[in-house]
């Protein structure tokens, strides 16, 4: 009957306990913004069995681990949890306790933030991460399509010289379109292949082990002893030559809950012995395939934690691999960016911005290939694909389409077919920017200055939301940090400045409809039923509006608090959290609250560790 009603929910926050929990930690939050479920150790498996683990979670109900990994990069995480164990450890290890203080706008979504402390230059600008899943996978064809080239008898690293020996690394984004990411062979003679700084080099004996150190005990490098040839990762990330440049979301996150965080991180089977051994790294420097599908490099040893139920003091610490798993499974998955509709100013600016020379670099489509074991290449590896165009009144509207299907037992499979990754503007290459976006700084060994002049160009999808600009985040508006291209990129930048004040207008126009939006208000058809409902009925039950909100596309159902008596309002506090959430899922039950699973302490020896604070009481 309030169907026709406006949809208005107000929320009222009372009391000032020092009790009280966090505000994003609440079920009955009526607004539905909060985080639901209590923290609970996921428990990491490779495969679907007990019911509650990570893979079990990722192909039972993906929406739920999707879910699920939100709520941990959501998460204000406190001292309890293990936040800032490490801090001791470097200058970075207590900058944030949440992955959403700096990816934070649009709310609630994997956006952008302002500029991070950083060791050196000016800081550095917080990307989106709307799309983040399909620039990973792109990042790992590169690589892979490296190897299906130049790799000739197969053995999984460049063969020096025999595969190398003036070749140049081409890379095709789209069919007939050609990349040149540099050199393979060492024609300048510093020791190393002359590729583009954004592939990142491990040196190999003539068995594929990576080293540190040839036989005679000088750097490895090439043509030194022992060194057959090298393996190649792709930095996709990273917006520089820095400690971020990991070719995968996993291990990025790794990264960064250890070095901004400062958790310990557990290990999944097969990483907490791969560490390294002197010089060498035990087996090709690669680890075990991840829940979501990718290949990962090996970190130190160090960097993993194993998690004992027992050891209360060292498990407090710790991110459980399962933790990792969902928190990888929401970033592969994150929506892509939007697009503002198309008007005649866009459309002209967007042939504008080809013909000044800008898409040279900031190539606008890459397509994943699918499947296919023989070439290495994994296809599209989310479940779900959100197209999402902004109207001019701000309202987004999007297109849900599965990538997987659910089989006659209730697992879901996903299909890893092709994709086009349109309009994301990037070649990933690291250029030469020139003077006004170069940054010196002194190196820690050496009193001595040190400048860096490469910079990646970022992909553009989103831009045209996610102000100040740059690496550093010292251009405050599109046509600024246009103008600020140097180096590589001048003849683009005077090609632009060279237009009248409309041809400018046009490509700013055209920058400006790349947009974002907070994902859990687009208006989309989730059922399939060609509309979208301004109130979602099931089994007699009203659920609110049909927006892209995971929780009505979980397994079980969740029931909401619904229309508050003689008012207008309808609350979103969820009444069967334990059902929907899958609390009492063998794997993920909590009786004693100390964010250890049940049936890990089952029959330990010292039983549970001492109760840790949950927000859940």
């Amino acid at each position: 009957m309030k169907v026709g009603m406006t949809l208005a929910v107000m929320i009222v926050l009372s009391g000032t306990g020092a009790a009280m929990a966090q505000a994003i930690e609440r079920p009955d939050d009526p607004l539905g913004m909060a985080i639901r479920e209590p923290r609970v150790r996921v428990v990491h498996d490779d495969a679907p069995g007990l019911a509650g683990t990570s893979m079990d979670l990722q192909t039972t109900d993906p929406w739920l681990a999707y879910k699920r990994g939100n709520s941990l990069f959501q998460r204000e995480w406190r001292i309890e949890d293990g936040v800032f164990a490490l801090a001791a450890d470097g200058y970075a290890e207590a900058n944030a306790n949440s992955c959403a203080m700096c990816h934070n706008m649009p709310y609630r979504s994997g956006g952008f933030g302002g500029n991070a402390a950083a060791p050196v230059g000016h800081g550095r600008n917080i990307p989106h991460l709307f799309g983040v899943g399909l620039i990973e996978m792109i990042g790992l064809q590169i690589r892979q399509d490296l190897y299906a080239r130049y790799d000739t008898n197969g053995n999984g690293f460049l063969d020096v010289p025999a595969e190398t020996e003036g070749q140049e690394a081409l890379v095709e984004p789209v069919p007939g379109q050609i990349l040149s990411y540099g050199y393979l062979d060492d024609l300048d003679g510093d020791g190393g292949p002359d590729l583009n700084m954004m592939l990142t080099v491990n040196f190999v004996d003539a068995q594929g082990r990576v080293i540190k150190s040839a036989w005679d005990g000088g750097p490895a490098r090439l043509g030194a002893s022992g060194v057959a040839g090298y393996d190649l990762s792709a930095g996709i990330f990273a917006a520089s030559i820095s400690d971020h440049q990991f070719p995968t979301l996993r291990r990025f996150s790794e990264g960064v809950m250890r070095s901004v965080m400062g958790f310990r991180i557990e290990a999944r089977q097969g990483e907490a012995d791969e560490g390294r051994h002197g010089d060498r790294v035990a087996g090709d420097g690669w680890g075990p395939v991840s829940n979501a599908g990718a290949a990962q490099l090996i970190l130190p040893a160090p960097d993993f934690a194993a998690l004992d139920p027992d050891d209360c003091e060292a498990r407090k610490d710790s991110i459980s691999a399962g933790e990792i798993d969902l928190l990888e499974w929401y970033l592969l998955n994150a929506p892509r960016p939007g697009r503002a509709e198309a008007t005649p100013q866009s459309t002209r600016g967007a042939a504008l911005f080809a013909e000044t020379g800008c898409a040279e670099c900031h190539v606008a489509d890459w397509q994943i290939k699918g499947r296919d074991p023989l070439m290495g290449h994994s296809g599209d590896r989310r479940f779900f694909d959100l197209a999402v165009v902004v109207d001019a009144e701000g309202i987004a509207r999007g297109d849900l389409a599965m990538l997987a299907d659910r089989d006659g037992e209730g697992v879901w499979q996903r299909r890893f077919g092709p994709t086009r990754v349109q309009g994301i503007y990037s070649d990933f290459r690291h250029h030469e920017m020139g003077e006004r976006f170069a940054e010196y700084y002194y190196g820690r060994r050496a009193d001595r200055a040190f400048a860096l002049r490469r910079f990646r160009t970022p992909p553009l999808w989103g831009v045209g939301s996610s102000a100040p600009y740059g690496h550093d985040g010292r251009s405050p508006t599109l046509d600024h940090v246009i103008r600020r291209h140097g180096g590589e990129a001048e003849a683009a930048a005077q090609g632009y400045a060279a237009l009248d004040d409309a041809g400018r207008a046009d490509i700013l126009a055209f920058l400006s409809s790349l947009v974002l939006y907070q994902p859990d208000q687009v208006q989309v058809d989730l059922d399939g039923d060609g509309a979208v409902q301004a109130m979602v009925t099931r089994s007699g039950r009203e659920l609110g509006p049909e927006r892209f909100r995971p929780e009505l596309l979980f397994a079980q159902t969740p029931v909401y608090a619904g229309w508050d008596a003689g008012h207008d309002r309808f609350s979103l506090a969820m009444l069967n959290v334990e059902a929907a959430y899958g609390l009492a899922l063998p794997a993920l039950v909590d009786v004693d609250g100390d964010q250890m699973p049940d049936i890990l302490q089952a029959g330990s020896g010292t039983g549970a560790c001492p109760k840790m604070t949950n927000a859940m009481q």
